[in-house]
């Protein structure tokens, strides 16, 4: 038996530049085990999606004679591989930035492991024991490696000082800051459920429960300390692979737009608002290499972007997917091209980036220096398709070249224009999104680059932008993705599985219950009925949409599905996901069923105009049958503390003068069985009689029921024979609404 326990001062996080950690073990050892093989010689190294092999620096194995302390770490030599030179060059952004230089020179991490006394105590009192106090460290610019070791060691004693002291005193390894700090973070926010006519229904809730709270934990674990240094979607801080494969994962290093934000969307909810900032913080260290970036490929520097991968460090992307050095060069492709199918035309994270912003100041009402991101982000647009060769004849912009996300995509240069999107669905619904909420900023000056002029100029950017991508009463993925009902002529380009029509939905939340726009909430619920893919596992964002969409039987159907995943192969840590499509243990699986059990509970109703903007609407899409207690919080500082027992709803608001701003729903009765009598209670049965085809909708079939009873007995199949909606209940009277845009 060990424990485990982070010492961090008043903060608790693994990700702080200086921490400790303090592991109790039942050895009679009198030295720290060793490490897991550190590399102790220089070796080359090609990271993924690089086309250049760099000399990665060997790693330091130093033990002490006092303390039985034992240090590793690495520090980059003077030359660092070269590793921002050959970036910086091939990616075609110069290398000498004001205000920014590298990030890695002489940079040192390293740990320092302190064998203290043999120590009794209940648990182990008839054994000795050795405290292994381990010390974390992270140094920019070091002088010298012995000044790193120096600062380390001496980092390392007066850790194990105080741990022992802890220990000495009242036999307790964490200190009274940190305790201090975990309990105010359960007692300022929780979502806690119970009952439930039914017993499954009832041990759902405690299930749900306590998965809620164990991802927040993993969370703040990780982003607490206002380190810039995001949560690592593909297997976070806590891979644990064994030699040779130690610092392996899948998808390198970089960070990822559609994985690393999904944690993020339910800290301002559950009042972890500096958490999110590890998130914005590192996007805003590279706000210089986004300008020279703008700059060297667009002729301009009064805009922002950001590739859909970003190196946290750096800003930049990866060199794999440019000709410079990497691929072979075709005749007149421009500087900025990526030859990447899958990202290369994918820009729309800035404006997501840029939301996250400006709910931070929703929220906190703290203008802390970020607002020239979102402001950059959108002149970046407006400057590069806000003018006579990229606006159509009425005078919106036209999005082309473009993609939507991953799944329809723009391959190859030059563009063939039969095969590529135009007016992508997640740019236009950002745009908009961000453009609303700028012009809603106080204009009087408290923030910068916020006046009444560039208010001015983005109400005039608004009316240029096009209107969300609607066929049929539906939203599509981009203007020519579907014609006359039928699948994009160049549908072979699709690649993925996301649903890029509902970005209207999350996270542009353009198109949600508590927004209450009925024509956009329509649209958007058909398109939910009809969407390509159907996966709710990982970072497929189905239970989230489902949510915001007021469907409470179907988001609780996915959220139980997904607080029962069992954790990956060899962890057992209940939030340690699977590989899903990262890699385990996952950050995205369980980052969107703590986004989806609130937006049931608790959703912003995005108002346009007045302070209506920062209301809030409870029980969204919140089933009767599960009682809540919970704690959440809303703009401007606001708390939220009420239960929902049998139905009934009390809350209260803090402070009272935003009560007025916190509006209720009605907690939604079951949704009413399907008697799947009617097709044989088969999932090929439901296909054929409704006319479902899995990857495309669920037909005609309830509008709440059908999705649930679907996902419950996680189908997969298609309608027999006949086109989708095709099926004998589409021709009884009440059917659900159906809209055939796709083909059996």
């Amino acid at each position: 038996m060990r424990r485990v326990v982070v010492q961090c001062g008043a903060r608790s996080s693994l990700l702080r530049s200086h921490d400790a950690l303090a592991v109790v073990h039942p050895l009679t050892l009198r030295s720290p085990l060793p490490p897991s093989s550190p590399p102790t010689h220089a070796a080359p190294s090609k990271p993924k999606f690089d086309c250049h092999t760099y000399t990665r620096v060997a790693d330091t194995v130093a033990a002490t004679a006092a303390d039985d302390l034992t240090l590793v770490y690495h520090r980059n030599n003077n030359n660092d591989s070269g590793y921002k030179h050959f970036t910086f060059d091939v990616e075609h952004i110069p290398e000498t930035i004001a205000g920014f230089g590298d990030p890695l020179h002489h940079r040192a991490t390293g740990a320092a492991v302190n064998a203290k006394g043999k120590q009794q105590d209940a648990d182990f009192s008839t054994k000795t024991k050795l405290v292994f106090v381990i010390s974390l460290r992270t140094d920019v610019e070091t002088s010298s490696a012995s000044a790193f070791e120096s600062a380390l060691i001496a980092q390392a004693q007066a850790d194990a000082k105080r741990v022992m002291g802890n220990l000495a005193k009242d036999g307790s390894l964490p200190s009274a800051a940190h305790n201090a700090w975990w309990m105010e973070r359960w007692t300022s926010s929780y979502i806690s459920i119970s009952g439930g006519p039914k017993a499954a229904s009832a041990a759902a809730a405690v299930v749900v429960s306590n998965m809620y709270a164990l991802q927040r934990f993993i969370e703040l674990a990780q982003a607490g300390g206002n380190v810039p240094y995001p949560i690592k979607f593909n297997g976070m801080l806590f891979t644990a692979n064994r030699a040779p494969n130690i610092d392996f994962n899948d998808w390198g290093g970089l960070n990822w737009w559609q994985n690393v934000r999904l944690p993020y969307y339910n800290m301002l909810t559950a009042g972890d608002d500096d958490a999110l900032l590890t998130l914005l913080t590192q996007y805003n260290l590279t706000v210089p290499v986004a300008k020279a970036r703008t700059k060297a490929y667009f002729g301009f520097e009064d805009g922002l972007w950001w590739p859909e991968y970003t190196h946290a460090l750096f800003g930049t992307t990866h060199p794999a997917s440019f000709r410079t050095g990497c691929v072979p060069h075709v005749a007149g492709e421009p500087d900025w091209h990526s030859d990447d199918r899958w990202n290369g035309y994918n820009r729309q994270g800035s404006l997501d980036l840029s939301l996250f912003i400006l709910d931070h100041f929703a929220y906190t009402q703290r203008d802390l220096g970020l607002m020239h991101i979102p402001i950059g982000v959108v002149q970046f647009y407006a400057n590069l398709w806000g003018n006579t060769t990229s606006t159509s004849t009425d005078g919106k912009m036209v999005f082309f070249p473009t993609q939507a996300v991953e799944t329809w995509q723009c391959p190859g240069w030059p563009v063939d224009p039969d095969n590529c999107p135009t007016n992508d669905m997640p740019t236009i619904a950002g745009l908009r999104s961000v453009l609303t909420k700028l012009i809603a900023l106080p204009s009087s000056g408290i923030i910068a680059g916020v006046t009444a002029a560039t208010v001015a100029t983005w109400k005039a950017l608004l009316a240029t932008v096009p209107e969300l991508p609607v066929i049929n009463s539906t939203y599509v993925p981009c203007d020519n993705c579907y014609e006359n009902g039928t699948a994009h002529r160049g549908v072979n380009h699709t690649r993925n599985v996301e649903n890029p029509e509902l970005y209207a939905v999350h996270p542009y939340r353009l198109a949600t219950v508590a927004h209450g726009d009925a024509d956009a909430l329509a649209k958007a619920e058909a398109a939910f009925r009809v969407m390509r893919f159907q996966g709710d596992n990982g970072w497929n964002q189905v239970a989230m949409d489902a949510a915001l969409l007021g469907n409470a039987a179907a988001a609780q159907s996915y959220v139980i599905a997904r607080a029962n995943t069992k954790p990956a192969a060899g962890y057992r840590f209940p939030v340690f996901a699977p590989h899903e499509q990262d890699y385990e243990p996952s950050s995205d699986h369980f980052s969107v069923f703590s986004n989806a059990l609130q937006y049931m509970l608790i959703q912003r109703v995005d108002g346009v105009g007045g302070d209506d903007g920062d209301d809030v609407l409870l029980l969204p899409a919140w089933p009767c049958e599960w009682d809540v207690e919970f704690k959440v919080h809303a703009p401007h500082n606001a708390v939220v503390t009420g239960s929902l027992e049998n139905g009934t709803l009390t809350y209260s608001v803090e402070p009272s003068e935003r009560k007025a701003h916190v509006r209720a729903a009605k907690c939604q009765p079951p949704a009413t069985p399907m008697d799947c009598k009617l097709f044989g209670c088969t999932c090929q049965g439901f296909a054929d009689y409704f006319g479902a085809i899995a990857g495309r909708g669920w037909g005609c079939s309830p509008i709440s029921a059908g999705p649930a009873w679907w996902s419950t007995h996680q189908c997969n199949a298609k309608i027999s024979s006949g086109k989708y909606c095709d099926g004998p209940a589409c021709t009884l009277p009440g059917h659900a609404p159906c809209n055939p845009k796709e083909e059996a």
